[in-house]
């Protein structure tokens, strides 16, 4: 049983490592095919559907895992609003290939959206929000800084020549207008 567990590690690796590969060069999702696909992890196409359906499904579990991990890290960040931004961004720009592969590969890109809808930085966002200082229905603030935020940082994760995390970090504050703003 141990070594069919890591078998199927091994291959979904491959094919995990694969797709990367193949999105650094193509940056289109839509465009991998299951046949490139297999051809360049060594395996089988009835392999690769023994776990997925698709390569988008694949991408997804990547993004899943990488979520996951995320998570853990974002979860210990500690202090003020301006600190929790930073530590997040720290995070995303430690891995800001793999960020852009999966900001850019995705029909609908949703991958910074799910990282925002993370508990911690859920809550961290609630807080930020001053509802005293605003005119307009929270639930219309909260979406406009959320998808303000997700499209602001997709943008300086494709810009080659991007700020520092502690750089962006302010420009994300201040565009926010969050309280406790220092970094």
């Amino acid at each position: 049983m141990a070594k069919d567990n890591q078998r199927i590690r091994l291959t979904k690796v491959l094919l995990k490592d694969s797709l990367r590969e193949i999105l650094e060069t193509s940056r289109d999702i839509r465009r991998v095919t299951v046949k490139e696909l297999c051809a360049r992890a060594g395996i089988n196409r009835s392999t690769f559907y023994k776990y997925y359906g698709s390569p988008t499904d694949l991408l997804n579990e990547i993004e899943n895992d990488w979520i996951l991990l995320t998570e853990a890290h974002i979860n210990e960040a500690q202090g003020t609003v301006g600190q929790f931004v930073l530590s997040m961004l720290n995070v995303i720009n430690a891995q800001a290939d793999m960020c852009r592969l999966l900001c850019n590969n995705q029909v609908e890109s949703h991958f910074i959206r799910t990282l925002i809808a993370i508990p911690a930085v859920n809550q961290m966002i609630d807080e930020a929000i001053q509802p005293d200082s605003c005119d307009y229905p929270m639930d219309y603030v909260r979406e406009y800084m959320v998808n303000g935020c997700c499209s602001v940082i997709i943008h300086w994760l494709n810009k080659e020549n991007r700020e520092s995390p502690e750089e962006f970090a302010r420009v994300l504050l201040g565009l926010s207008h969050f309280r406790d703003k220092p970094v």
